[in-house]
């Protein structure tokens, strides 16, 4: 891996644990891990994972919201 996609795997864990973890909001999560945006973090947890941070969030916590 090079740097940058280290970066990129690092920043996706994060996330994850972020989504499953807390009840902060995608749009927040995308700024503590400084993306550009919030649509430019779930394109990127989308190309990375299969599926959006909502859709990761519901798997996770068996469909409840």
């Amino acid at each position: 891996l090079s740097p940058a996609q280290y970066q990129l795997n690092v920043k996706l864990q994060k996330a994850k644990a972020l989504l499953i973890s807390s009840s902060k909001s995608v749009k927040e999560i995308a700024f503590i891990l400084e993306f550009e945006s919030a649509n430019y973090f779930s394109v990127f947890f989308k190309q990375k994972s299969g599926m959006t941070p909502v859709e990761f969030r519901e798997m996770s916590h068996g469909g409840r919201h």
